[in-house]
């Protein structure tokens, strides 16, 4: 059987599916799973592979392939000692298994837990899927793998069920659904900050060791450092803050620098968001 898939297909696969696994793990975000995107493979197959030869298996095996490392939270949670993760292949979808140094791709799917919701199930039910692992992980759902294609086979049509998934904008780069997920993900949280931030709330009172008060006002001074936007800068202002309320004894409502800030940035956004709505009902009057 001929399984030869071309290079511009190849490449198209390897996106589609990027942009798949990013919007999992966007949804996993918003529901406080940390996730990151471990790898994204679209294989080419050439037409002398042999069924019999093992190289060759695993090979097939990794026709398409994602793996998104779940973070540290969920490792407590479920009693994992090594690196649980997802992975998508584009045979069977998606499944839960135990990542380690020492772990071939061929083993992966040993022990795994199977989703055994379709090949491209809406984010959503991945979501419930790992919320399901939280509660038990050796029961969610499936311990039988599922087959809803052979690898190889029309890969169009399997790029064609991947790409509602892909943004109005392809960004460019070898791996650009990385930076649309880290761009997301910024957004997501800054969105919280600033709500958080900005809330008409109580004052209270947290009792900390002056070390770990330090240190946190140090990995505020570090993502300062690694953020770029606003989250950058709201990290300094509510480290100034910090540092005012515990030097100089200022108190709520002194020293809200970061508050003030984030208050007048949400208030821009919801601008901007008017705006542009205003903008598409005009566009759809004109139309």
């Amino acid at each position: 059987m001929d399984h030869a898939v071309d290079e511009v297909e190849e490449q198209s696969l390897q996106r589609t599916l990027g942009y798949y696994a990013a919007a999992v793990a966007q949804a996993l975000i918003r529901d406080e799973v940390s996730v990151e995107i471990a790898e994204v493979e679209g294989h080419r197959f050439t037409e002398d592979e042999d069924p019999d030869d093992e190289t060759s298996l695993i090979e097939v095996f990794e026709e398409a392939k994602a793996v998104l490392y779940l973070g540290r939270e969920f490792a407590r949670r479920v009693g994992c000692q090594q690196q649980p993760a997802l992975g998508w292949d584009g045979q069977s979808g998606w499944y839960y298994f135990v990542d380690s140094d020492d772990t071939l791709p061929s083993e992966s799917v040993v022990g795994a837990r199977w989703l055994s919701d379709g090949l491209v199930p809406a984010p959503a039910r991945v979501v419930a899927f790992v919320s399901a692992l939280l509660l038990d992980s050796s029961t969610a759902g499936s311990g039988e793998r599922p087959f809803y294609r052979e690898a190889g086979q029309n890969v169009a049509e399997l790029i064609n069920r991947l790409s509602p998934h892909l943004p109005d904008h392809i960004g460019r780069g070898s791996r650009p659904w990385l930076s649309h997920l880290a761009h997301s993900r910024d957004w997501f949280y800054l969105n919280r900050a600033l709500n958080q931030l900005s809330a008409d709330d109580e004052t209270v009172q947290v009792p900390m060791r002056m070390g770990e008060l330090r240190t946190v006002m140090d990995l505020l001074k570090l993502h300062e450092m690694s953020a770029t936007g606003p989250l950058g800068g709201l990290s300094q202002q509510l480290g100034r803050d910090l540092e005012r309320r515990v030097f100089s004894g200022a108190v709520p409502p002194q020293s809200e620098i970061a508050r003030e800030s984030a208050a007048r940035f949400k208030s821009q956004l919801q601008d901007m968001e008017a705006r542009r709505r205003q903008r598409e009902q005009q566009q759809g009057k004109d139309n």
